[in-house]
């Protein structure tokens, strides 16, 4: 009998011995799965494991992890609902409805209550409880459902830079296709020898690749002879070699895959964004690259193991940029989407593009819409790239017009095409089929 209950004790205590082990390998090693509390937003669960990037130890949320992320997006779009908003003592009794200050007010994590498909954590009427007077003060609001104020092309909370009432009105009676539809080109070629004042003053050539007896496959040589990295004056060292101080000599330092910081040397605004987008914000949270397996939208299986970085869609020597903007999204991508793209009036025009039929820039790509071009100055160059956060336009999709739709259409046909769901998932084959109430509003209010 004794030797039974000895038994049962030396059990209990190797299970409990057992369950403690696990959890802390759980606890402080790479996967802390166990002790998620629920379910994370779309918006945040490649990151869900890295949980000291939201959490402190024992106070929550910090709201600095909001703002470290989100912080340049909201004062770019002009934040409609700022903090200082909230700063106005005539706010003050709005902030017993909704702690706006907090973003966690509305954006708490880990709650299997959520909406469904959004990242908001309150009721979709949530305006009314500050806006219930809205009858008042706008009758053309009269009757409307405070569910609705959300709707694509009406209110957004944050960023409204393309639904305020003054924007719209410059764009009233716009056509829907423009008469130009090009959108800018790309001119880091122009501009890299400004940047990069020690890269060759001249376009190379396979004479004057520098790897010739460490890179035995002659087609890697040939594939860079017709990059624009060969064009630029970029030789293999420039990004083979590691920091020795012997310029432009192939020696033990030779590297035969270069990290993302040699891609970050001379693209650091593209990879800036990347780094903020769905492509590569786990590898900004200090987690293993995003792989297709991990998304939560449909992916194609022979792409589950993929590990994303620049060179999964650029590839290393022959970075055609006409398939990153194309071929390496659809060899990922399987929603219904994607996959109509390729029977949309947009892919005709890029197929045209690509043909010569049509000028460069008239093509519609992929990329063309999720990572539209970007203006910015730098170092004193205007500099035209690439934006490869496409977390900066993908929700609420009305982000989307200014920087991408207003490109090539009006204002009304843009709104009107952004909310009507079954154009969204055709790709936009076909056109809306309702008016948007918006540019009537705007059309009645300047009448008055």
């Amino acid at each position: 009998m004794l030797f039974k209950i000895l038994n049962y004790k030396f059990t209990g205590l190797f299970f409990m011995l057992a369950v403690i082990g696990y959890l802390s390998v759980e606890m402080f090693g790479p996967n802390k799965q166990s002790f998620l509390p629920g379910k994370t937003s779309s918006a945040h669960h490649q990151i869900e494991l890295a949980c000291d990037l939201c959490h402190t130890p024992l106070d929550g949320v910090k709201q600095k992890a909001c703002l470290d992320c989100h912080g340049d997006a909201l004062k770019e779009a002009s934040d409609s609902h700022a903090k200082k908003v909230f700063n106005d003592p005539r706010s003050y009794a709005m902030l017993e409805k909704i702690n706006a200050k907090k973003c966690v007010s509305c954006h708490a994590e880990h709650l299997d209550t959520k909406n469904s498909g959004k990242t908001v954590s309150v009721p979709t009427d949530y305006c009314f409880a500050c806006h219930d007077d809205i009858e008042e003060e706008r009758p053309s609001h009269k009757g409307l459902s405070a569910e609705d104020c959300s709707a694509s092309g009406c209110h957004n909370y944050h960023d409204n830079t393309a639904l305020y009432e003054d924007f719209v009105k410059k764009h009233l009676d716009e056509n829907s296709t423009l008469s130009s539809t090009v959108v800018p080109l790309r001119n880091i070629a122009e501009l890299t020898r400004k940047k990069l004042p020690l890269i060759a003053a001249k376009n190379l050539s396979i004479k004057d690749q520098d790897a010739s007896n460490l890179v035995p496959n002659i087609q890697i040589i040939k594939q860079w002879a017709k990059s624009g990295h060969a064009e630029a004056g970029v030789n293999c060292t420039h990004c083979h070699k590691t920091d020795d101080k012997t310029k432009g000599s192939v020696t033990a330092k030779w590297t035969d895959t270069p990290s993302l910081k040699v891609c970050e040397d001379c693209h650091t605004e593209e990879a800036k964004n990347f780094y903020k987008g769905k492509h590569g914000m786990r590898l900004a949270a200090g987690l293993s690259p995003m792989q297709p397996d991990l998304a939560r939208i449909p992916m194609k299986q022979q792409a589950h193991d993929k590990k994303l970085t620049c060179n999964t869609c650029h590839f290393a020597h022959d970075y055609n940029t006409r398939k990153a903007a194309v071929s390496a999204c659809l060899d990922c991508h399987d929603d219904t989407h994607s996959k109509a793209y390729i029977t949309s009036p947009h892919y005709q025009l890029w197929l045209k593009e690509l043909s010569g039929e049509l000028p460069a820039g008239s093509g519609v790509s992929c990329a063309t819409c999720h990572l539209p071009r970007l203006k910015i100055r730098k170092n004193g160059l205007n500099r035209i790239l690439v934006n490869h956060n496409q977390n900066a336009n993908l929700r609420p999709n009305s982000k989307m017009i200014r920087d991408v739709c207003l490109q090539c259409h009006g204002l009304a046909f843009s709104l009107q095409s952004l909310a009507d769901s079954n154009l969204v998932l055709n790709n936009y084959s076909s056109s809306a089929t309702e008016k948007h109430k918006t540019i009537d509003m705007v059309k009645n209010r300047a009448k008055k």
